[in-house]
Order: C-alpha cells, then sequence, then structure tokens
C-alpha cells in the first residue's frame, strides 16, 4: 500500500510539473515586442542621374537625434535637374524628402509636422517613387463681362492640380477683372483646373465659368481662365431712376442766339 501511495505521489508530481511547463512554457512569446515605427522616405544618393532612393527607416532614423539621423544630416534642398552639381562631399548637394509621420508610430492621431524635411516641396518626387519628375507652371487669368462689375471687386479663386487623384498643387488667391495669378510651379501631366466662390458679389452677378481643366506641359506655361458674366448695373433701393431718354435730352445743348 505505502509503495502505491508512493507511486501516486510522483506521478501527481510529475502531471503537475508537466501542466506548469504547458501554462509558463509559452508566456515569453505569447507577448512578442512590436515592431519599431517606421517611416518611408526618399534618401539622396551621390548621382545626379538617380538622386534619390526609397528606403523605409524607423522613425528613430529621423528624428533629428543622432550623427546619420537623416532629418539633421542629410539636408538641402530638392534635387532640381535644371542645377550643375559639385562632385559628391564638396557640399552643396540636395537633401533627403521626409514626409509628415506619426512620431508614435502608426495609428497614433498625433502627427509631429516639425519632424518633416523638404515637404511639401518634395512631394512629387515623393508621390512618383523617389524619382524625379518634370515640372511646368499654370497661372490663373481673370476676365470680367458686363457692365455690372464693381472694377474694385476681387474675385475668390481657388486652383487644383492633380495626377490620378494625387494633389500635386492647391493656391487660392484673389484677382481683380483683368489680373493674371503669380505663376505656380506644377509637376508634369497634372490636370489643373481653377473654381470660383462667388460669396459676396453684387445683385447684377450672372454666373462664373472656367475654360480649363487644362494639362501641364514641361517647362511651358498653361493658363486657366475663369470668366464672370453680369447684367446691367444694380439699382439702389430707394434711389431715383433716370430713363436713358432723360439722360440723352440733358445732354442736348442748344447753340446761343447771335445778334446782329
Amino acid at each position: 500500500m505505502r509503495n502505491r501511495k508512493a507511486f501516486f505521489s510522483l506521478v501527481g508530481v510529475a502531471a503537475f510539473a508537466s501542466t506548469s511547463l504547458v501554462l509558463v512554457g509559452p508566456t515569453a512569446s505569447a507577448f512578442p515586442a512590436p515592431d519599431p515605427p517606421k517611416v518611408t522616405i526618399c534618401h539622396r544618393t551621390n548621382s545626379v542621374k538617380n538622386p534619390y532612393v526609397k528606403i523605409t527607416v524607423a522613425e528613430s532614423a529621423v528624428d533629428g537625434i543622432g550623427n546619420s539621423d537623416h532629418l539633421s544630416e542629410h539636408l538641402g534642398p530638392v534635387f532640381d535637374s535644371s542645377q550643375s552639381y559639385p562632385p559628391p562631399h564638396n557640399g552643396d548637394q540636395w537633401g533627403d524628402i521626409i514626409p509628415p509621420f506619426n512620431e508614435n508610430g502608426p495609428g497614433n492621431d498625433r502627427p509631429n509636422t516639425s519632424l518633416t524635411l523638404n515637404w511639401p516641396a518634395g512631394q512629387a518626387i515623393f508621390n512618383n517613387d523617389c524619382n524625379p519628375v518634370d515640372f511646368g507652371t499654370v497661372v490663373v487669368k481673370k476676365v470680367v463681362e458686363g457692365t455690372g462689375a464693381d472694377a474694385a471687386t476681387g474675385y475668390k479663386i481657388a486652383i487644383r492640380c492633380d495626377i490620378e487623384g494625387d494633389n500635386t498643387l492647391t493656391e487660392d488667391v484673389v484677382l481683380t477683372a483683368g489680373e493674371s495669378s503669380d505663376s505656380f510651379k506644377v509637376q508634369t501631366g497634372s490636370s489643373c483646373n481653377a473654381s470660383e466662390d462667388p460669396f459676396g458679389l453684387n445683385a447684377a452677378f450672372v454666373s462664373w465659368v472656367s475654360d480649363g481643366p487644362v494639362t501641364i506641359v514641361t517647362d511651358a506655361e498653361s493658363v486657366v481662365t475663369i470668366t464672370n458674366t453680369f447684367a446691367v448695373t444694380p439699382v439702389t433701393p430707394g434711389a431715383a431712376q433716370v430713363s436713358p431718354a432723360t439722360v440723352a435730352a440733358a445732354a442736348v445743348q442748344v447753340a446761343p442766339r447771335t445778334t446782329g
């Protein structure tokens, strides 16, 4: 009997130990450490033929801290194919392109907009998989037709350009009749159009129309014209109205009589 008790005691200890191993064994790997947050950037090279390469790095590599940090060490403007660059490491080179990202990782709703480089200036290159892009320019012209417009009116116009849904330019301008906007640099192939906010225009306003969109061509200037149409000059409520016949009669001058 004593031997049977000893046997079952040993079996119980072994079973407990086995259960403990089953329970404890996987605990260390049940909650693996999360991957460090990462961000995709355009890393500058020393080749004018291939000025950028697309890489993904830890956020700690673009926080401006450390000797090899992209944000503090790979400085310079966006690569420009029209520029002549000195040999590598002689200065005056181009810099990395670092887009906005969430400092504390994906899913965090607190973007640190200060931790960027060459943004949005380099956005077109970034959107093109870090390959250089060509540029043209776009201008918006304001035309006003009809007699009811106020010459001093500033028309609020929004300029928008995109390539396959990716925005390449967003600008808001205020133009008077006959005025043109500044020339805006925009990626070749962009489709650009303009729209107007007519809020606040006088009662004689009829409509506005754009002749866009236009497609941007390399090293060329494209123009989008917005034309406003106004009717007759609006009459201020309560003001005396004078007919055209009365105005014409008042303009007739009677020659003075001469005496002989």
